[in-house]
């Protein structure tokens, strides 16, 4: 006979005749299950490794960046001939805010067309 893990308890003491997991604590039972069934979507699965690797390559930057020794000045060029490259590097910046805030705007958007209005 198999011993069960002893979260699964006795499940004929609650009126249950297969076996369940509680949940005990902050975390719902059907928030748990809701988490277990899957989708089957690519496009999801996709999405959450590319910001799984993302969050991985900032936290490599970040530990890069605090490693190196503290500089007191940041090597600015002032030749005009690095004027685009600057230009360029604040276009990414306000190209990637702007994707941020269309991402976020989709989302939350789409989150609340569903619900019903008061």
């Amino acid at each position: 006979m198999r011993k069960e893990p002893w979260w699964f308890g006795p499940t004929q003491s609650l009126g249950l005749k297969e076996k369940t997991v509680v949940a005990i604590g902050l975390v719902s039972g059907n928030l748990l299950r809701g988490l277990s069934r899957r989708s089957g979507s690519v496009l999801s699965d996709s999405m959450v490794f590319g910001l799984m690797l993302g969050v991985v390559g900032l936290l490599i930057l970040y530990g890069r960046q605090v490693s190196e020794g503290y500089v007191r000045e940041a090597p600015i060029e002032l030749s005009l001939s690095a004027l685009p490259a600057y230009a360029g590097l604040s276009l990414s910046r306000c190209l990637a805010a702007m994707l941020l805030s269309l991402v976020f705007t989709l989302i939350y958007g789409s989150r609340q067309v569903g619900k019903p209005s008061r």
